[in-house]
């Protein structure tokens, strides 16, 4: 950083804005590991951005000749931005530009990376430099943005090694991220979890994610065909409205869409579905985890499509009793049936899946919380 920079965050200081010595205590912090940054009172100082000297002083470290990370950058491994929080409203968030975040993705050692609520103000720097395989981000996630998918595959494509990437209602315009993520990272990508109007998981080319352990938000809808073959090729978002044929529609084999590998997925709706796709969605379920080349298969979530089904909580799951044997007789998980027998509830079902939008939680954020968890 140069002098003149250095005069300027000083005087910053010096008017009352700690900002700056929030940045430079995580750099000198020497075993650091997570940073999250919640809310920002910023009245006074309403030109400049919280992550403003943090990220102005990595990205000058980052484009020296040979970059000496001070201890709290080499130790960062995990950096979330905004995620919800016990300790703020909602309302009370910041709004961050992408090319604000970008200098994030060269800190040396830094693994996981959650964003929220990026791109809802221009950016002023939309041609910042962020080159593709630059960063060592293995877990990428954005929640509740507003990215367009050029934008928001900058960003994606900076990473050298995913392994993990979630997206809910972040993307803004129609593209195929799924194909993206297979050309860059179909090697070495082991969980997805796209939800949203541009976002659920496009069909084709799913078998070539030859490690891929979880994939959440698969679209019934893509599912149905009505003896169109391009039916298989369409995105989610492409056939999310559109009328099903009820008496014609048939269920595409789940065994010709995904990998061996896969261990977990999770089917959602969007839209009424007739009752004869439930009962033969579940009958493709049961002959998926009856092939031998899914033995790794532990759970497929049906939770979205049962509450679709206009079933009340009291109500048994019955769709197709046989199926439904077969599917526990493998020991597969369709987080369908609750405590009571009937339609699982929303509050049991959340327990079974985190939520990529929670950041900090009383657990980790309130010493009085665990406190009284351990009387």
């Amino acid at each position: 950083m140069s002098d003149a920079d250095v005069s300027v965050w000083m005087q910053k200081v010096r008017d009352g804005w700690d900002e700056t010595l929030k940045g430079m205590l995580i750099a000198l912090a020497p075993k650091v590991d997570r940073v999250n940054f919640i809310a920002y009172q910023g009245e006074e100082y309403d030109d400049m951005h919280p992550l403003s000297f943090l990220c102005q002083a990595i990205r000058s470290i980052s484009t020296t000749p040979e970059p000496s990370w001070p201890p709290g950058f080499r130790s960062l491994r995990h950096v979330s931005i905004c995620t919800s929080t016990t300790m703020r409203h909602p309302h009370d968030a910041y709004y961050a530009s992408p090319s604000a975040v970008a200098p994030l993705f060269f800190l040396p050692n830094i693994k996981v990376l959650n964003l929220t609520l990026l791109g809802y103000h221009d950016d002023e720097d939309e041609d910042y430099s962020l080159p593709a395989g630059c960063s060592s981000v293995e877990e990428l996630a954005f929640s509740c943005c507003n990215l367009s998918h050029t934008a928001m595959g900058k960003l994606i494509k900076a990473c050298k090694r995913l392994r993990g990437v979630k997206s809910m209602a972040s993307c803004s315009d129609k593209g195929n991220l799924t194909g993206m993520l297979y050309e860059e990272y179909g090697h070495c990508l082991e969980d997805v979890f796209l939800y949203g109007a541009y976002e659920t998981v496009n069909l084709q080319g799913l078998r070539n994610f030859r490690r891929l352990k979880s994939l959440n938000g698969i679209n019934v809808s893509t599912l149905l065909s009505n003896g169109d073959e391009s039916t298989n090729a369409r995105g989610a978002g492409e056939t999310a409205h559109q009328p099903s044929n009820a008496g014609s529609a048939h269920v595409i084999d789940l065994r010709d869409l995904l990998p061996p590998s896969i261990e977990s997925i999770a089917l959602i709706v969007n839209r009424k579905t007739d009752h004869h796709v439930h009962r033969e969605l579940l009958r493709t379920v049961a002959d998926l985890v009856e092939d031998e080349r899914f033995a790794q298969l532990k759970e497929v979530c049906m939770w979205s499509v049962a509450v679709s089904y206009g079933t009340t909580k009291e109500r048994t799951f019955d769709w197709d009793p046989d199926a439904l044997e077969r599917i526990k007789a493998k020991g597969v998980d369709l987080h369908c049936i609750g405590n009571n027998g009937g339609v699982m509830k929303f509050e049991e079902h959340a327990h079974l899946h985190p939520n990529p939008n929670d950041g900090l939680t009383e657990v980790e954020t309130d010493p009085r919380h665990a406190e009284n968890q351990r009387v």
